[in-house]
């Protein structure tokens, strides 16, 4: 079965080692991780940046005093983690 060639579809399930390295650096884990390491270090990551953990409407400010956007980040961090594992490996 040949893989369409448009570029929607090589940017978004193409990627390099050194950006899933990058990706699991973010939730500081090493290029080896399991997917079980994978999940766990997004989970306690996610549940300290949760805006509902931080009361006050759960509004996160950063060091700035600007909104904390890094609950989104952690989301999306993994979604692409994720999305590179299925294309490398296939479906599990």
């Amino acid at each position: 079965k040949k893989k369409p060639t448009s570029k929607k579809y090589t940017a978004k399930t193409t990627a390099s080692e050194d950006e899933y390295t990058r990706l699991l650096k973010k939730l500081n884990l090493e290029e080896n991780a399991s997917e079980g390491q994978i999940k766990k270090a997004f989970r306690l990551l996610v549940k300290e940046h949760h805006p509902d953990a931080h009361g006050a409407g759960g509004v996160v400010l950063d060091a700035d005093g600007k909104v904390d956007q890094k609950f989104e980040e952690l989301r999306k961090t993994y979604d692409r983690i994720m999305e590179i594992r299925k294309s490398w490996f296939g479906a599990r």
